[in-house]
């Protein structure tokens, strides 16, 4: 009920302590999962059914040490865009500086995938304690590798263990932490919103079809009007009268209005045109060699 009641597409699961069992989930609903072998542990991501989910596996060496689970899933939005979302758990209550090593070697196969990314689960890493080395050598890494920390919200008492890195902070609009009373920790969230090109309005145009004129009406109404103008030039009579049976004849063919994108132009030069340019401009810097006009002179000859 609380999931349906806040209107949550993707949740990302760490400690989810199951092992082949099957779970009830809203019927809209299907989850993606890691899960530990061993005692405790896990990784799943739960997300809404309409979305195309597969699991991306990612090119890293596994570090024993750095006790990560980690899942990584690709969510289709639509036929050309597509985001990574990885649930992450770090086991360990203390971080050394080969486990900052490995979380960069994370952050940069996701970099690698060239597509908006989001990594995020309790990380156990205190980013609120500023004068820590290694939190320190943490943070430096994420800014080395354009990567973002947001939400900076306390999730278990005073402490900020949960939360999001990623690449793309311009498309979250909103972050900060929910207390559905589940667990120890607050529920850290973001809201992500893809910018959407602006719709492009159709252009209206008037056009006439010429095809359809009625030709023998046409004779009859030019028959029928009376020419008359104050021009004195002949040659300028002749001209108004040749414009006058224009508009007739314009005005005889039926109006339709077509509706149409506009398109953009893309100029392309040629190679020919390219060295040809190349050859002008560096005719016109050789040309500044020469001031004097006995030079100018000598250039020309």
């Amino acid at each position: 009920m609380y999931i349906t009641d806040v209107n949550i597409n993707i949740i990302c699961l760490n400690e989810t302590k199951i092992s082949d069992m099957d779970l009830l989930l809203l019927s809209n609903y299907s989850i993606l999962r890691k899960d530990r072998t061993a005692k405790g542990g896990g990784v799943a991501i739960v997300y809404d059914s309409s979305l195309s989910a597969e699991i991306v596996l990612l090119n890293v060496p596994y570090d024993q040490n750095s006790k990560v689970e980690l899942l990584c899933v690709n969510f289709q939005l639509n036929q050309l865009k597509s985001i990574l979302v990885c649930s992450i758990y770090r086991a360990k209550f203390y971080l050394t500086e080969s486990d900052v090593t490995f979380l960069e070697s994370i952050i940069l196969e996701l970099k690698s995938k060239s597509k908006w990314w989001c990594l995020c689960g309790d990380f156990n890493i205190h980013t609120e304690d500023k004068t820590n080395p290694a939190v320190k050598k943490f943070l430096t890494m994420l800014k080395r590798n354009n990567a973002f920390l947001i939400s900076t919200e306390t999730t278990r008492e005073n402490a900020i263990l949960d939360f999001f890195i990623t690449c793309g902070p311009e498309y979250i609009t909103e972050s900060g932490t929910l207390d559905p009373g589940l667990s120890d920790h607050q529920i850290s969230f973001v809201e992500y919103k893809y910018p959407q090109k602006p719709k492009q309005s159709k252009l209206k145009r008037i056009k006439r079809n010429y095809n359809s004129i009625n030709f023998e009406l046409l004779g009859k109404h030019v028959c029928k009007t009376t020419f008359t103008t104050e021009e004195k030039n002949p040659a300028s009579k002749i001209a108004a009268f040749v414009n006058d049976q224009l508009q007739i004849f314009k005005s005889m063919a039926p109006k339709r209005e077509i509706y149409f994108y506009p398109r953009k132009t893309h100029i392309g030069l040629t190679n020919t045109t390219k060295l040809a340019m190349k050859i002008r401009d560096d005719m016109r810097h050789n040309w500044l060699k020469f001031q004097t006009e006995s030079n100018r002179l000598v250039y020309i000859n």
